[in-house]
């Protein structure tokens, strides 16, 4: 698209927004960045691969988030997708249905480009309302990925709906997984991937006014690891918050400790690599630095399965990950501004159909996220802070890619994304899974313009785990009312959002709770 110079000037000025173009050239701390418009809403601005910090290349790797140093005058052409943080992925398989590949392949990085440059977000804004309206609220993606795997170039991650229907602008963030954001080595900071985090938010903090967004309504979002993420940002930065709200999607910060630090996978990893074990201590580092991700990734591997595939996730480190949480959330030691909590019907129906799961090991799976989902809340809550939980609960045929899959793990994804529609195109979506992604895309919006009260307009009640009865006059004479508080999304498969109460699902969270508090849980 052809911008006239003086349009750029204005804009790079501070100028009205009602000089706003589509993809126009926009002054950040990263530079000039041009962006396109968006592929299906055209009125929809995108701007993707804007670095937000320096590329963890050479000394970076392993190191926290430097600031980005722009390249003299250049303009960035933010019109594709940054490259993926580095991953070990595994692909669909082949011979999968095509179902399966629709569902999975729309989650998956086959085929994405790969780099350690890859610290990078992406915006999608609709500023021409201005100076009518104020600027808009901001929603600020996380990944999931098991903090091993993850990209914001994902289909289902796409931010334009957001955008296009005008509350919101979206942010997606890249983060460093596995081994590279969280290396376990004898290093000061060992949970990159999180401060690579909080540098994506304090970069939209000080660029999102640029783009239409106000920086004062900053709300994080995210989904299984990316949710697990957002949570643990509240505990992790309470001195200087920068957000506004919190909404977590089937993942929260741990009930009682995070995973505790152990070396030795550090250790195995390095060995492998040839730069010696714990003898050899923070030498490997260096080593290892000098090691190409291809090749670190290698050792990570399973080399034909004769060794055990290394896991590497964040770790406690009592600086942004903590072994108390249980004592923390007690004493208020976190962020107390609202949350949106909750988790899938069969969040463990994933690992049933993919990976064999046990009867056993997919009642243990929907235990943990309906505790964690249940604590977040309660959390809240218990210090008079604003909190909503929510069950989603409905089995689209789009989405039912084997027997019993049930509303599964990252289902809930492309509806509140309102990308339901363009999940398989051999079975187009429903009149009720649309209703219900509109509902749905439309309740996120209105947390992150007001999490203290948006939700409260569309009757969504704060949660509390017990009913609450009141007795009122009707016609009829005198009626006890139970006011459940559990939102459950797509009640009976349809568009239609119902209430529960919370502890009809939380049987086992005390135990749960026990066990981990006594070391016993995982």
């Amino acid at each position: 698209m052809k911008h006239s110079l003086s349009v750029v000037l204005l804009l790079l000025r501070g100028a009205a927004a009602a000089e706003w173009v589509v993809g126009q050239p926009v002054q950040t701390t990263s530079g000039v960045v041009r962006g396109h418009p968006a592929e299906d809403h055209n009125e929809v601005s995108e701007y993707l691969g804007i670095p937000f910090a320096a590329p963890p290349l050479g000394p970076l790797r392993f190191a926290p988030p430097a600031a980005y140093v722009p390249k003299g005058n250049a303009t960035i052409d933010a019109r594709a997708f940054g490259p993926d943080c580095p991953a070990l992925v595994s692909p669909v398989p082949a011979n999968a249905s095509d179902i399966v590949k629709a569902n999975l392949g729309h989650l998956a990085q086959n085929g994405h480009n790969f780099s350690e440059d890859c610290l990078t977000l992406n915006i999608w804004t609709k500023p021409q309302d201005w100076p009518e309206e104020p600027r808009k609220a901001v929603l600020v993606w996380i990944y999931g990925g098991g903090f091993t795997t993850g990209s914001t170039a994902i289909p289902f991650y796409n931010g334009q709906v957001f955008a296009e229907r005008a509350g919101t602008v979206v942010v997606s963030i890249n983060y460093r997984v596995n081994v590279f954001g969280f290396p376990g080595a004898p290093l000061e900071d060992m949970n990159l991937g999180l401060l690579d985090q909080r540098k994506a938010v304090e970069w939209v903090r000080d660029n999102i006014a640029a783009f239409g967004g106000d920086p004062n309504r900053i709300t994080l979002f995210g989904e299984s690891a990316g949710a697990r993420a957002v949570d643990i940002y509240s505990y992790a930065w309470t001195k200087d918050p920068i957000v506004n709200g919190f909404i977590a999607e089937s993942g929260a910060a741990p009930l009682v400790s995070g995973t505790k630090h152990n070396p030795a996978t550090w250790f195995e990893l390095s060995t492998r690599l040839g730069c010696g074990g714990s003898a050899a201590a923070n030498k490997t580092v260096e080593c290892v630095r000098g090691k190409t991700w291809r090749q670190v990734l290698d050792g990570m591997g399973t080399a034909g399965g004769t060794r055990r595939l290394l896991s590497f996730v964040p770790v406690v480190d009592e600086k942004v990950y903590f072994s108390d949480y249980d004592v923390r959330a007690k004493e208020g030691r976190f962020i107390k501004r609202p949350m949106l909590v909750g988790n899938n019907d069969n969040e463990g129906g994933l690992s049933a159909a993919t990976q064999k799961a046990s009867p056993a090991a997919v009642d243990a799976i929907n235990a943990g996220y309906t505790c964690g989902a249940a604590a977040a809340a309660a959390r809240r809550r218990a210090l008079g802070i604003p909190a909503w939980r929510y069950r989603f609960v409905p089995v689209w045929s789009n989405q039912a890619f084997a027997e019993g899959v049930g509303a599964y793990h990252s289902s809930e994804i492309p509806a509140v994304f309102g990308l339901s529609e363009s999940i398989f195109p051999d079975i187009p979506a429903s009149e009720e899974q649309l209703r219900l992604s509109a509902t749905m895309n439309k309740a996120w919006t209105m947390f992150a313009q007001d999490p203290e009260k948006g939700l409260l307009d569309l009757r969504w009640p704060l949660y509390d785990a017990k009913s609450k009865f009141h007795v009122m006059r009707g016609r009829v004479g005198l009626m006890v009312i139970a006011d459940d508080t559990l939102i459950i999304l797509g009640e009976q498969n349809t568009r239609n959002v119902g209430f529960d109460l919370g502890e009809r699902y939380d049987a086992k969270c005390a135990s749960l709770m026990s066990s981990m508090s006594s070391g016993k849980g995982a």
